[in-house]
Protein backbone atom coordinates (compact mmCIF):
# COMPACT_ATOMS: atom_id res chain seq x y z
CA UNK A 1 0.00 0.00 0.00
CA UNK A 2 2.77 2.34 1.28
CA UNK A 3 4.78 1.89 -2.38
CA UNK A 4 1.38 2.58 -4.53
CA UNK A 5 0.45 5.80 -2.73
CA UNK A 6 3.84 7.59 -2.56
CA UNK A 7 3.75 7.84 -6.42
CA UNK A 8 0.74 8.80 -6.59
CA UNK A 9 0.72 11.76 -4.01
CA UNK A 10 4.12 13.06 -5.72
CA UNK A 11 2.29 12.69 -9.22
CA UNK A 12 -0.41 14.81 -7.40
CA UNK A 13 1.82 17.09 -6.21
CA UNK A 14 4.02 17.70 -9.78
CA UNK A 15 0.08 18.07 -11.41
CA UNK A 16 -0.36 20.62 -8.38
CA UNK A 17 2.94 22.58 -9.27
CA UNK A 18 2.43 22.59 -13.08
CA UNK A 19 -1.31 24.19 -12.93
CA UNK A 20 -0.15 26.63 -10.83
CA UNK A 21 2.90 27.42 -13.26
CA UNK A 22 0.48 27.06 -16.18
CA UNK A 23 -1.96 29.82 -14.13
CA UNK A 24 1.02 32.11 -12.62
CA UNK A 25 2.29 32.43 -16.64
CA UNK A 26 -0.94 32.95 -18.01
CA UNK A 27 -1.64 36.25 -15.82
CA UNK A 28 1.98 36.92 -16.55
CA UNK A 29 1.55 37.23 -19.95
CA UNK A 30 -1.34 39.43 -19.88
CA UNK A 31 -0.11 42.67 -21.12
CA UNK A 32 -1.80 46.06 -21.83
CA UNK A 33 -1.92 48.87 -23.79
CA UNK A 34 -2.45 51.90 -21.99
CA UNK A 35 -2.75 55.83 -23.65
CA UNK A 36 -0.64 58.31 -22.19
CA UNK A 37 -0.78 61.18 -24.38
CA UNK A 38 -3.34 60.92 -26.62
CA UNK A 39 -6.56 63.00 -28.53
CA UNK A 40 -6.05 66.90 -27.03
CA UNK A 41 -3.11 66.43 -24.86
CA UNK A 42 -1.16 64.91 -27.96
CA UNK A 43 1.98 66.87 -28.47
CA UNK A 44 4.57 67.31 -31.33
CA UNK A 45 7.55 66.25 -28.88
CA UNK A 46 8.99 64.57 -26.19
CA UNK A 47 11.95 62.83 -24.23
CA UNK A 48 12.73 59.62 -23.37
CA UNK A 49 15.86 58.88 -20.59
CA UNK A 50 16.65 55.66 -18.92
CA UNK A 51 20.62 54.39 -17.94
CA UNK A 52 22.66 53.15 -21.06
CA UNK A 53 20.23 53.76 -23.98
CA UNK A 54 17.11 52.38 -25.96
CA UNK A 55 16.57 49.45 -28.40
CA UNK A 56 13.77 50.80 -31.48
CA UNK A 57 11.77 48.16 -32.29
CA UNK A 58 8.93 47.18 -34.40
CA UNK A 59 5.74 45.55 -33.53
CA UNK A 60 7.37 42.00 -34.04
CA UNK A 61 10.37 42.53 -31.62
CA UNK A 62 12.63 42.99 -34.28
CA UNK A 63 15.45 45.56 -33.41
CA UNK A 64 15.51 48.61 -35.92
CA UNK A 65 17.74 50.72 -34.44
CA UNK A 66 20.14 50.54 -31.00
CA UNK A 67 20.75 54.09 -29.36
CA UNK A 68 23.33 54.30 -27.08
CA UNK A 69 22.38 57.80 -25.38
CA UNK A 70 20.47 57.62 -21.90
CA UNK A 71 18.32 60.78 -23.08
CA UNK A 72 16.59 61.14 -26.89
CA UNK A 73 13.70 63.51 -28.26
CA UNK A 74 11.06 62.25 -30.40
CA UNK A 75 9.80 64.43 -32.08
CA UNK A 76 7.45 64.78 -35.88
CA UNK A 77 9.78 64.70 -38.37
CA UNK A 78 9.89 67.49 -40.82
CA UNK A 79 9.76 65.68 -43.93
CA UNK A 80 7.05 64.86 -46.70
CA UNK A 81 5.87 61.41 -44.95
CA UNK A 82 3.59 63.00 -42.75
CA UNK A 83 4.04 59.81 -40.69
CA UNK A 84 7.54 59.84 -39.35
CA UNK A 85 9.34 60.28 -36.50
CA UNK A 86 12.74 61.92 -35.86
CA UNK A 87 14.84 60.59 -33.24
CA UNK A 88 17.54 62.70 -31.92
CA UNK A 89 20.21 61.79 -29.11
CA UNK A 90 22.83 63.52 -26.97
CA UNK A 91 25.93 61.25 -27.26
CA UNK A 92 26.10 58.82 -30.44
CA UNK A 93 23.59 60.32 -32.86
CA UNK A 94 25.10 63.34 -34.78
CA UNK A 95 22.39 63.37 -37.46
CA UNK A 96 18.56 62.53 -36.41
CA UNK A 97 16.94 59.23 -36.91
CA UNK A 98 13.74 59.31 -39.15
CA UNK A 99 11.45 56.59 -39.19
CA UNK A 100 8.17 56.09 -40.67
CA UNK A 101 5.34 55.22 -37.92
CA UNK A 102 1.12 54.10 -38.02
CA UNK A 103 -1.20 52.31 -36.20
CA UNK A 104 -0.52 49.27 -38.06
CA UNK A 105 3.57 49.40 -37.76
CA UNK A 106 4.23 51.16 -34.67
CA UNK A 107 7.63 51.76 -33.11
CA UNK A 108 8.51 50.58 -29.67
CA UNK A 109 11.26 51.78 -27.00
CA UNK A 110 12.71 49.92 -24.84
CA UNK A 111 15.64 50.22 -22.22
CA UNK A 112 18.76 48.23 -23.37
CA UNK A 113 19.06 47.69 -19.99
CA UNK A 114 16.34 46.21 -17.53
CA UNK A 115 14.90 49.41 -16.39
CA UNK A 116 12.65 52.08 -16.10
CA UNK A 117 11.83 54.60 -19.31
CA UNK A 118 11.42 57.96 -17.69
CA UNK A 119 8.68 59.57 -20.20
CA UNK A 120 9.09 63.62 -19.41
CA UNK A 121 9.88 62.78 -16.38
CA UNK A 122 7.50 61.09 -15.26
CA UNK A 123 8.90 57.44 -14.98
CA UNK A 124 7.13 53.93 -16.52
CA UNK A 125 7.87 50.06 -16.44
CA UNK A 126 7.57 48.37 -19.60
CA UNK A 127 7.81 49.93 -23.16
CA UNK A 128 6.59 53.36 -24.79
CA UNK A 129 4.70 52.88 -27.75
CA UNK A 130 4.59 56.11 -30.54
CA UNK A 131 1.46 56.31 -32.82
CA UNK A 132 1.42 58.95 -35.37
CA UNK A 133 -2.03 61.18 -34.14
CA UNK A 134 -2.93 64.21 -36.71
CA UNK A 135 0.72 65.69 -36.93
CA UNK A 136 1.47 65.37 -33.72
CA UNK A 137 2.23 61.81 -31.75
CA UNK A 138 0.57 59.58 -29.68
CA UNK A 139 2.17 57.73 -26.97
CA UNK A 140 1.16 54.33 -25.53
CA UNK A 141 2.75 52.50 -22.42
CA UNK A 142 2.88 48.82 -22.91
CA UNK A 143 2.98 46.78 -19.84
CA UNK A 144 2.11 43.82 -17.92
CA UNK A 145 -1.21 44.17 -16.70
CA UNK A 146 -0.08 43.70 -12.79
CA UNK A 147 2.53 46.44 -13.13
CA UNK A 148 -0.49 48.34 -14.61
CA UNK A 149 -2.53 47.83 -11.88
CA UNK A 150 0.53 49.02 -9.20
CA UNK A 151 0.19 52.43 -10.75
CA UNK A 152 -3.67 52.34 -10.90
CA UNK A 153 -4.10 51.37 -7.66
CA UNK A 154 -2.78 54.62 -5.42
CA UNK A 155 -4.68 56.69 -7.85
CA UNK A 156 -8.24 55.27 -7.31
CA UNK A 157 -7.80 54.44 -3.37
CA UNK A 158 -5.27 55.73 -0.63
CA UNK A 159 -2.38 53.13 0.39
CA UNK A 160 -3.46 53.70 4.09
CA UNK A 161 -6.74 52.70 3.72
CA UNK A 162 -7.66 48.61 5.05
CA UNK A 163 -5.70 45.80 3.27
CA UNK A 164 -8.96 44.34 2.43
CA UNK A 165 -10.32 47.15 0.71
CA UNK A 166 -7.27 48.04 -0.94
CA UNK A 167 -7.56 44.11 -2.24
CA UNK A 168 -11.26 44.71 -3.39
CA UNK A 169 -10.28 47.73 -5.40
CA UNK A 170 -7.14 45.63 -6.73
CA UNK A 171 -9.56 42.96 -8.16
CA UNK A 172 -11.97 45.23 -9.33
CA UNK A 173 -9.92 47.53 -11.15
CA UNK A 174 -8.28 44.57 -12.74
CA UNK A 175 -11.50 43.04 -13.79
CA UNK A 176 -12.05 46.29 -15.04
CA UNK A 177 -9.28 46.42 -17.34
CA UNK A 178 -10.01 42.80 -18.71
CA UNK A 179 -13.05 43.58 -19.27
CA UNK A 180 -12.06 46.36 -21.33
CA UNK A 181 -9.48 45.51 -23.17
CA UNK A 182 -9.30 46.60 -26.67
CA UNK A 183 -11.59 48.88 -25.85
CA UNK A 184 -9.63 51.51 -27.87
CA UNK A 185 -8.50 49.00 -30.35
CA UNK A 186 -9.56 51.48 -33.20
CA UNK A 187 -6.68 53.73 -32.29
CA UNK A 188 -4.22 51.50 -31.12
CA UNK A 189 -4.57 51.02 -27.80
CA UNK A 190 -6.62 49.39 -24.44
CA UNK A 191 -7.55 52.04 -21.95
CA UNK A 192 -6.71 55.57 -21.41
CA UNK A 193 -5.00 56.67 -18.50
CA UNK A 194 -7.37 59.20 -17.24
CA UNK A 195 -10.61 58.39 -15.56
CA UNK A 196 -12.32 58.01 -18.89
CA UNK A 197 -11.06 54.94 -17.94
CA UNK A 198 -9.19 53.87 -14.48
CA UNK A 199 -6.71 56.97 -13.65
CA UNK A 200 -2.82 55.65 -14.19
CA UNK A 201 0.70 57.41 -13.09
CA UNK A 202 2.81 55.01 -13.48
CA UNK A 203 6.08 54.15 -11.40
CA UNK A 204 6.30 57.44 -9.59
CA UNK A 205 2.63 56.69 -7.50
CA UNK A 206 3.49 53.34 -6.63
CA UNK A 207 3.47 52.79 -3.02
CA UNK A 208 4.21 49.32 -0.98
CA UNK A 209 1.22 48.91 0.68
CA UNK A 210 -1.08 48.96 -2.74
CA UNK A 211 1.61 46.99 -4.43
CA UNK A 212 0.91 44.34 -1.87
CA UNK A 213 -2.60 44.54 -2.34
CA UNK A 214 -1.96 43.54 -5.98
CA UNK A 215 0.17 40.92 -5.21
CA UNK A 216 -1.62 39.37 -2.85
CA UNK A 217 -4.74 39.13 -5.72
CA UNK A 218 -2.70 37.76 -8.37
CA UNK A 219 -4.78 37.39 -11.66
CA UNK A 220 -8.09 37.16 -9.48
CA UNK A 221 -11.13 38.39 -11.25
CA UNK A 222 -14.96 39.05 -10.10
CA UNK A 223 -16.96 36.97 -12.47
CA UNK A 224 -20.23 36.53 -13.55
CA UNK A 225 -21.49 33.30 -15.52
CA UNK A 226 -17.81 32.64 -16.31
CA UNK A 227 -16.92 35.79 -18.05
CA UNK A 228 -15.20 38.66 -16.10
CA UNK A 229 -17.95 41.49 -14.77
CA UNK A 230 -18.41 45.20 -16.10
CA UNK A 231 -16.96 45.99 -12.59
CA UNK A 232 -17.50 49.84 -12.22
CA UNK A 233 -16.42 51.31 -8.98
CA UNK A 234 -17.31 54.89 -7.46
CA UNK A 235 -16.07 56.68 -4.52
CA UNK A 236 -19.19 57.47 -2.04
CA UNK A 237 -22.82 56.06 -3.07
CA UNK A 238 -24.29 58.19 0.24
CA UNK A 239 -25.60 55.61 1.29
CA UNK A 240 -27.70 53.35 -1.74
CA UNK A 241 -25.53 52.11 -4.86
CA UNK A 242 -27.73 53.13 -8.61
CA UNK A 243 -28.59 49.95 -10.44
CA UNK A 244 -27.41 49.68 -14.02
CA UNK A 245 -30.82 49.82 -15.88
CA UNK A 246 -31.60 53.45 -14.55
CA UNK A 247 -28.26 54.40 -16.16
CA UNK A 248 -27.52 52.42 -18.96
CA UNK A 249 -30.64 51.53 -19.42
CA UNK A 250 -29.99 47.85 -19.38
CA UNK A 251 -30.54 45.94 -16.48
CA UNK A 252 -27.23 44.21 -15.58
CA UNK A 253 -27.37 41.21 -13.08
CA UNK A 254 -24.82 42.08 -10.86
CA UNK A 255 -25.05 45.93 -11.06
CA UNK A 256 -28.23 45.81 -8.54
CA UNK A 257 -29.52 48.90 -6.18
CA UNK A 258 -28.09 47.86 -2.81
CA UNK A 259 -27.80 49.73 0.59
CA UNK A 260 -24.96 50.05 2.59
CA UNK A 261 -24.09 48.39 5.90
CA UNK A 262 -22.26 51.30 7.74
CA UNK A 263 -22.29 54.61 7.72
CA UNK A 264 -19.06 55.91 5.65
CA UNK A 265 -18.98 59.06 7.17
CA UNK A 266 -16.92 60.19 3.87
CA UNK A 267 -16.19 64.15 2.89
CA UNK A 268 -18.55 63.70 -0.04
CA UNK A 269 -21.62 62.22 2.63
CA UNK A 270 -23.17 65.78 2.07
CA UNK A 271 -22.51 68.54 0.02
CA UNK A 272 -24.08 71.98 -1.19
CA UNK A 273 -23.61 73.84 -4.58
CA UNK A 274 -24.86 77.19 -4.69
CA UNK A 275 -25.55 78.26 -8.80
CA UNK A 276 -26.25 81.44 -9.91
CA UNK A 277 -28.89 82.19 -12.60
CA UNK A 278 -27.15 84.28 -14.61
CA UNK A 279 -24.45 81.23 -14.47
CA UNK A 280 -27.22 78.78 -15.57
CA UNK A 281 -28.52 80.26 -18.30
CA UNK A 282 -25.13 81.15 -19.69
CA UNK A 283 -24.39 77.72 -19.43
CA UNK A 284 -27.39 76.52 -20.89
CA UNK A 285 -27.13 79.20 -23.80
CA UNK A 286 -27.26 77.13 -26.99
CA UNK A 287 -28.19 73.56 -25.67
CA UNK A 288 -31.57 74.77 -24.28
CA UNK A 289 -33.51 74.96 -26.87
CA UNK A 290 -35.79 78.14 -27.72
CA UNK A 291 -37.50 77.76 -23.83
CA UNK A 292 -36.31 81.76 -23.51
CA UNK A 293 -34.21 82.78 -19.99
CA UNK A 294 -34.34 79.98 -17.22
CA UNK A 295 -36.53 81.63 -14.43
CA UNK A 296 -36.97 77.71 -12.62
CA UNK A 297 -35.53 74.45 -12.03
CA UNK A 298 -37.45 71.79 -10.43
CA UNK A 299 -37.15 68.06 -9.87
CA UNK A 300 -39.27 65.98 -12.01
CA UNK A 301 -38.64 62.13 -11.21
CA UNK A 302 -36.52 60.04 -9.05
CA UNK A 303 -35.45 56.26 -9.52
CA UNK A 304 -35.55 53.46 -7.27
CA UNK A 305 -32.83 54.77 -5.12
CA UNK A 306 -33.46 58.41 -4.61
CA UNK A 307 -31.47 59.41 -7.69
CA UNK A 308 -32.78 62.12 -9.58
CA UNK A 309 -33.78 60.75 -13.24
CA UNK A 310 -35.56 64.29 -14.80
CA UNK A 311 -34.93 67.90 -14.23
CA UNK A 312 -38.15 70.69 -15.79
CA UNK A 313 -36.09 73.56 -16.46
CA UNK A 314 -39.05 76.38 -16.67
CA UNK A 315 -38.09 79.12 -19.54
CA UNK A 316 -40.21 82.10 -20.49
CA UNK A 317 -40.89 80.89 -23.65
CA UNK A 318 -41.08 77.10 -23.02
CA UNK A 319 -39.62 74.12 -20.74
CA UNK A 320 -37.33 71.15 -20.99
CA UNK A 321 -36.68 68.30 -19.84
CA UNK A 322 -33.21 66.71 -19.33
CA UNK A 323 -31.63 63.99 -17.27
CA UNK A 324 -30.69 64.51 -13.61
CA UNK A 325 -27.15 62.86 -15.34
CA UNK A 326 -26.56 65.42 -17.81
CA UNK A 327 -27.58 68.59 -15.05
CA UNK A 328 -24.71 66.91 -13.22
CA UNK A 329 -22.34 66.51 -15.66
CA UNK A 330 -23.00 69.91 -17.03
CA UNK A 331 -22.33 71.41 -13.22
CA UNK A 332 -20.15 69.32 -12.16
CA UNK A 333 -21.96 68.20 -9.12
CA UNK A 334 -20.97 65.27 -7.13
CA UNK A 335 -23.94 63.08 -7.35
CA UNK A 336 -27.41 62.76 -8.62
CA UNK A 337 -28.68 62.10 -5.11
CA UNK A 338 -29.55 65.79 -4.10
CA UNK A 339 -32.19 67.91 -4.04
CA UNK A 340 -32.83 71.61 -4.81
CA UNK A 341 -33.52 73.34 -2.28
CA UNK A 342 -32.54 76.85 -2.81
CA UNK A 343 -34.04 79.80 -4.89
CA UNK A 344 -36.14 82.93 -2.80
CA UNK A 345 -37.75 80.18 -0.12
CA UNK A 346 -35.27 80.15 2.38
CA UNK A 347 -35.75 80.82 6.20
CA UNK A 348 -34.24 82.49 8.68
CA UNK A 349 -36.45 81.32 11.85
CA UNK A 350 -37.67 77.72 12.93
CA UNK A 351 -41.11 77.04 11.97
CA UNK A 352 -42.92 73.97 13.17
CA UNK A 353 -46.38 73.13 11.04
CA UNK A 354 -48.55 71.02 12.75
CA UNK A 355 -50.36 68.13 10.67
CA UNK A 356 -53.95 66.63 10.94
CA UNK A 357 -52.88 63.73 12.35
CA UNK A 358 -51.45 66.10 15.61
CA UNK A 359 -47.92 65.41 15.22
CA UNK A 360 -45.59 68.45 13.96
CA UNK A 361 -43.19 68.90 10.89
CA UNK A 362 -40.17 71.17 11.03
CA UNK A 363 -39.36 73.62 8.08
CA UNK A 364 -36.73 74.66 7.09
CA UNK A 365 -37.45 76.38 3.43
CA UNK A 366 -41.15 76.42 1.47
CA UNK A 367 -40.27 75.47 -1.52
CA UNK A 368 -43.10 72.50 -2.44
CA UNK A 369 -44.94 73.65 0.81
CA UNK A 370 -48.71 74.33 0.20
CA UNK A 371 -51.38 75.84 2.63
CA UNK A 372 -55.07 75.20 2.84
CA UNK A 373 -56.59 78.73 2.32
CA UNK A 374 -59.89 79.41 1.66
CA UNK A 375 -60.90 75.98 0.24
CA UNK A 376 -58.32 75.03 -1.74
CA UNK A 377 -54.36 74.33 -1.62
CA UNK A 378 -52.14 76.90 -2.45
CA UNK A 379 -48.67 76.74 -2.78
CA UNK A 380 -46.59 79.27 -0.97
CA UNK A 381 -44.73 81.50 -2.94
CA UNK A 382 -43.12 83.41 0.13
CA UNK A 383 -45.88 86.43 0.22
CA UNK A 384 -49.04 87.01 1.76
CA UNK A 385 -48.35 84.77 4.96
CA UNK A 386 -48.77 85.78 8.41
CA UNK A 387 -47.95 84.12 11.29
CA UNK A 388 -48.83 84.78 14.88
CA UNK A 389 -46.51 84.73 17.23
CA UNK A 390 -46.21 85.17 20.96
CA UNK A 391 -46.34 89.19 20.95
CA UNK A 392 -47.86 90.11 17.28
CA UNK A 393 -48.79 89.30 13.82
CA UNK A 394 -45.97 89.49 11.26
CA UNK A 395 -45.78 88.25 7.41
CA UNK A 396 -43.43 85.73 6.40
CA UNK A 397 -41.76 88.25 4.51
CA UNK A 398 -40.26 89.41 7.17
CA UNK A 399 -38.32 86.21 7.65
CA UNK A 400 -37.46 85.01 4.17
CA UNK A 401 -33.82 85.24 2.66
CA UNK A 402 -34.71 86.31 -0.45
CA UNK A 403 -32.53 85.07 -3.29
CA UNK A 404 -34.11 85.35 -6.91
CA UNK A 405 -30.71 84.82 -8.53
CA UNK A 406 -29.81 81.23 -7.20
CA UNK A 407 -30.26 78.12 -6.53
CA UNK A 408 -28.88 76.29 -4.21
CA UNK A 409 -28.46 72.44 -4.44
CA UNK A 410 -27.76 69.36 -1.72
CA UNK A 411 -26.75 66.13 -2.43
CA UNK A 412 -25.21 63.31 -1.07
CA UNK A 413 -22.25 60.94 -2.42
CA UNK A 414 -19.77 61.40 -4.70
CA UNK A 415 -19.51 59.85 -8.36
CA UNK A 416 -22.44 57.82 -11.35
CA UNK A 417 -23.13 55.68 -8.05
CA UNK A 418 -22.68 52.02 -9.74
CA UNK A 419 -21.30 48.91 -8.67
CA UNK A 420 -18.63 49.08 -5.69
CA UNK A 421 -18.56 52.00 -3.28
CA UNK A 422 -15.28 53.01 -2.19
CA UNK A 423 -15.31 54.62 0.83
CA UNK A 424 -18.21 51.46 1.59
CA UNK A 425 -15.26 49.27 0.92
CA UNK A 426 -13.45 50.88 4.06
CA UNK A 427 -16.40 50.91 6.09
CA UNK A 428 -16.90 47.34 5.54
CA UNK A 429 -13.25 46.31 5.77
CA UNK A 430 -12.74 48.32 9.32
CA UNK A 431 -15.69 46.08 10.38
CA UNK A 432 -13.82 43.22 9.49
CA UNK A 433 -15.18 42.15 6.04
CA UNK A 434 -13.03 40.64 3.83
CA UNK A 435 -12.19 41.74 -0.10
CA UNK A 436 -14.23 39.25 -0.72
CA UNK A 437 -17.16 39.72 0.94
CA UNK A 438 -17.02 43.25 -0.37
CA UNK A 439 -16.93 42.47 -3.90
CA UNK A 440 -20.05 39.96 -3.42
CA UNK A 441 -22.05 43.14 -1.54
CA UNK A 442 -21.42 45.38 -4.61
CA UNK A 443 -21.70 43.12 -7.32
CA UNK A 444 -24.42 40.55 -7.46
CA UNK A 445 -23.87 37.00 -7.55
CA UNK A 446 -20.68 37.15 -8.63
CA UNK A 447 -17.60 34.86 -8.32
CA UNK A 448 -13.76 35.33 -7.75
CA UNK A 449 -11.66 33.41 -10.00
CA UNK A 450 -8.47 33.42 -11.43
CA UNK A 451 -8.19 35.17 -14.94
CA UNK A 452 -6.66 32.78 -17.83
CA UNK A 453 -5.73 35.07 -21.13
CA UNK A 454 -5.82 32.21 -23.24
Amino acid sequence: MIKKTIPIFVILIIFLFIAFQQTAQADSDTTIKVALYFGENTKSYYTLESKIGFYVLNKNGKILTEILSDKIEISTADVSEINSVEIRGDLQISDPIVLPVSKENPIYFTPIEEDLIILDSSKYRGKILVLPSGGKISIINELNLEEYLYGVMPMEMPPSWPMEALKAQAVAARTYAVNNLSKWETYGFDLKADTSDQLYKGYNVEDERTNYAVDQTRGLIATYDGNPILAMYHSDSGGVTESSENVYETDIPYLQSVKELYDVNSPHSNWQVKLSSDKINEVFKGIKGSIGHINDISILERNSSGRVGKVLLSGTSGEKIISGEELRKIFGLKSTLFDIVGNKTSLDLDISILTGNGSTHNVSNLKGIQVFSQGQNRSIKGGGINILGYSKQRTIDDFVKTSPDSYVVEGRGWGHGIGMNQWGAKAMAEQGHDYINILQHYYKNIEINQYNNK
